[in-house]
């Protein structure tokens, strides 16, 4: 546990994965720098971040990673969130705001629970690298452009506010109730599972 009355900015390394099952780390906020590298590791157990995050480095998630955010910004910036096949990156709550130099890449899964607002600087693409993005939480995405899907997104209540591209996979279970305000396209590549 580390807990940073203030700041913790990051310009090295930070790494979760020692001997400790669980890591929690809270600051009021948490700045990794373009230089900075925070892993969250080790074999058994989960991390979790209390802090404002303003990502312009590298989170590379290697154990299922927790951030809470109600009342805050994470800042993906032009940052890199790498989530490990089998591991899965979950936000909590508050404000996601990313643009098209923020990379959410990797096998595994990134998480949006409770209510969160995405808000989109620009276009933006959603990785075909095998991420999944999973909204089981109440997801208002917001853009200034156009939002295109190349990965697999598994929406529940959510509603997109912008031009929606779908060239991957976009699946709806159950009674799952998802908008699409500004207008959806299936592109040739694209699969909507219902």
């Amino acid at each position: 546990v580390i807990g940073v009355s203030g700041e913790l900015a990051n310009h090295g390394a930070i790494d979760l994965g020692g001997t400790s099952s669980i890591g929690l780390v809270t600051a009021t906020d948490l700045v990794n720098y373009a230089t900075g590298v925070i892993t969250t590791g080790g074999s058994t157990g989960g991390h979790t971040f209390d802090a404002a995050i303003a990502n312009f480095g590298r989170f590379v998630i290697d154990q299922t990673t927790t951030i809470v955010n109600a009342s805050r910004t994470l800042g993906a910036e032009s940052g890199t969130f790498e989530v490990a096949d089998g591991r899965a990156l979950n936000i909590h709550n508050g404000n996601l705001a990313i643009n098209a130099a923020s990379v959410f890449s990797g096998a595994g899964t990134l998480a949006l629970h409770g209510t969160v607002t995405v808000a989109v600087n620009g276009d933006y693409a959603f990785a075909a690298d095998g991420l999944t993005w999973s909204l089981p939480g109440n997801v208002d995405f917001t853009a200034t452009g156009t939002l295109t899907n190349r990965s697999t997104l598994v929406p529940s209540h959510d509603r997109f506010h912008a031009p929606f591209i779908n060239e991957g996979d976009v699946v709806l279970t159950g009674s799952n109730s998802v908008e699409f305000l500004d207008g959806f396209t299936n592109a040739a590549v694209g699969v909507l599972t219902l």
